[in-house]
């Protein structure tokens, strides 16, 4: 039996054993002295191998053999073949390479956003994996709930609770279908990859036209009910006066009161959209105040 010892990667502990930790402790420091890693840049690469262990059946306090260390180089890539400036070095291998190797065609994983999102970071995880834009996530989002009637905030909670968050590099890198190697977790750390505009030139034009229009939309929607609102309260505390004497009078009035206050609600969720739509940003506040505006009008 092989001689083993104690390591922690990303601080997760496992047992390892003494020729793989040698080997393992040579590939780190290749890659922070070939890479000039930051110490943000390999506690990602640590993690990263973290992942690939326990795909490999090496979960917290296992044992790793020299087998699985060749397996985390063969996945991660060797630091040689990346330049300092982080571009691969044309190589023979890449001519050769498999079709089928997944750093190289990488499957998306959906999951949710939370750096980029305003709750719980579900549009901004479908928008990673979808790569379109956020804020027509989020208007569809919103749009869903006038339709479905607020089963749309079921739905998102269900996902929140279901979809796993991204919490490492290795995780936003999948969530986008981009490979995950050493090349690309360093430049994710260094801010390469955050905040990275997907949208081209031509789809920048249909966002504002789609943002435009759904804002005016939303606009004429909010009047119409502003109107409905005033008109239709006025009535009814004529028609209410009319009453006076009558047993009815005093459900009349709390079913008047009851739909005043939806009404408003309605107004402020229309004017909400309509500021988002055609601001194209999504602010915490007006989310928040869309969920309020929704909640008061479904309990009137």
């Amino acid at each position: 039996m092989k001689e083993v010892t104690r390591m922690h990667l990303a601080k997760t502990p496992y047992s390892i054993e003494v020729d793989a930790k040698k080997a393992l402790e040579k590939y780190l420091a290749a890659i922070e002295k070939t890479m000039q890693a930051e110490p943000e840049a390999m506690r990602e690469i640590e993690a990263r191998m973290v992942e690939l262990l326990a795909e490999r059946g090496v979960a917290k306090d296992g044992v790793i053999s020299l087998d699985d260390v060749n397996a985390l180089k063969t996945q991660m890539g060797d630091p040689k073949e990346f330049s300092e400036n982080g571009e691969t070095r044309e190589s023979s291998d890449e001519a050769t390479e498999s079709p089928n190797d997944t750093r190289y065609k990488p499957s998306k994983r959906l999951m949710r956003d939370t750096q980029q999102g305003v709750l719980g970071g579900v549009c901004s995880g479908l928008a990673a994996y979808f790569g379109i834009d956020v804020v027509l996530v989020r208007l569809i989002a919103v749009g869903l709930l006038f339709v479905s009637f607020g089963t749309a905030v079921l739905v998102y909670i269900v996902l929140w609770l279901v979809v796993p968050e991204a919490k490492t590099a290795a995780d936003k890198l999948q969530m986008r279908g981009e490979p995950v190697t050493l090349d690309s977790l360093k430049n994710f750390s260094m801010g390469e990859i955050t905040g990275r505009d997907i949208v081209s030139n031509g789809s920048e034009i249909a966002r504002k036209c789609i943002g435009i229009t759904t804002g005016v939309v939303a606009l004429i929607m909010m009047a119409g009910f502003l109107i409905a609102l005033v008109v239709g309260g006025w009535s009814g505390f004529s028609i209410i006066g009319l009453l006076d004497g009558f047993t009815a009078q005093p459900y009349v009035l709390g079913m008047l009161i009851s739909l005043i206050v939806g009404g408003i609600a309605l107004v402020l969720l229309c004017g909400l959209f309509a500021t988002m739509a055609l601001t194209w940003r999504t602010r915490r506040s007006v989310v928040l105040s869309m969920l309020a505006a929704l909640i008061v009008g479904s309990l009137a």
